[in-house]
């Protein structure tokens, strides 16, 4: 007895088919909340990136990177 044949022969799996097999578990538009910013959210973001300009900062090789080509 051979395997089990999962699907038709010259058959595949395109978008239309995919989105139909995911819809009923989709989470509906209304259940996502609003797309408010939380308090200090804001901050978080400034912060990581003053400290991620410190790191390129300390990087050595970027003060000279594509300006000679190597």
């Amino acid at each position: 007895m051979g395997p089990e044949r999962l699907q038709e022969v010259g058959s595949y799996l395109t978008l239309e088919k995919m989105e139909m097999m995911f819809r009923p578990f989709a989470m509906p538009a209304e259940d996502f909340p609003p797309p408010s910013t939380p308090a200090g959210f804001s901050g978080y973001f400034s912060k990581s990136a003053a400290v991620l300009e410190r790191l390129v900062n300390l990087w050595p090789f970027h003060k000279h990177g594509s300006a000679n080509g190597k």
